[in-house]
């Protein structure tokens, strides 16, 4: 990234001033330097992830940024590290649908490992081939994304569908096994208390 930083700066100055000999010769020398480390496709990679994550003011300070773009900073500075185990807890968050989009297409192009962590079930449905589940303690792996896991999920582990119960409150007097609530209001020996201090 110094090699970028230090082209960027060069042509910088030698736009600024062309005619300027120590300008040019520190563009040329940048510039080879540039070609030598194969720092063009690099170059392009960046600003690619920064565009697309809509990160435009490359000179705007960390602090002066909202929470959602210091969010998108910090995606983007990962995805440009490109390390071997990528891990994210909820990438989708403070990304519009373009973004999105962008990111799926780009993380299923991955060369590395991802460690997704995130609630957005269609994202995990385009960018995952495996998944891990950890439900009340327990962990569950599936191969494939969301939709298959989902079918595979054993029903005994579905969240069971309660039951009316006679010592709880129905909305309706008419369910078998229900008890009609009761109308909540000041204790009585409250009211009564209430009723002699006027």
């Amino acid at each position: 990234f110094a090699a970028i930083r230090q082209y960027d700066q060069a042509l910088a100055a030698y736009t600024a001033a062309p005619g300027d000999e120590a300008a040019a010769a520190a563009y040329t020398k940048a510039d080879a330097t540039m070609t030598q480390l194969a720092a063009w496709d690099v170059e392009t990679e960046i600003k690619t992830i920064l565009t697309q994550l809509h990160i435009t003011d490359l000179t705007q300070r960390i602090a002066t940024l909202s929470g959602g773009q210091q969010k998108r900073v910090g995606l983007a500075q990962v995805l440009i590290e490109s390390p071997d185990l990528l891990m994210l807890d909820e990438p989708t968050n403070h990304l519009d649908f373009a973004a999105i989009a962008w990111l799926e297409t780009y993380l299923a192009k991955y060369k590395g490992a991802l460690l997704i962590v995130t609630h957005d079930r269609y994202f995990l449905d385009r960018v995952t081939n495996h998944i891990w589940e950890l439900d009340r303690g327990r962990l569950f792996t599936y191969d494939g994304n969301y939709e298959p896991m989902s079918l595979k999920k054993p029903s005994k582990r579905r969240k069971p569908r309660r039951r009316p119960t006679s010592n709880r409150p129905c909305i309706s007097k008419n369910l078998p096994g229900c008890t009609p609530a009761r109308r909540r209001g000041r204790p009585s020996s409250r009211r009564a208390s209430t009723g002699s201090m006027i």
